[in-house]
């Protein structure tokens, strides 16, 4: 992160440094986002009850 901000600070100075933070904090938020929505909200598994054997008498 102190790559970024002092690459920002070259090119912008202080606003430049500040920008940086904020892109790589909304990219981290969205990548996070994107994540954990796939991970909390994946399809539930149902079977398919005509596949299934059942014996009757």
């Amino acid at each position: 992160m102190g790559i970024v901000d002092g690459h920002g600070y070259d090119l912008r100075g202080i606003t430049g440094a500040f920008l940086a933070d904020a892109i790589a904090g909304s990219c981290a938020c969205i990548l996070l986002a994107i994540v954990l929505r796939r991970w909390l909200f994946q399809p539930a598994s149902v079977e398919n009850p005509a596949s299934s054997t059942v014996l009757s008498l």
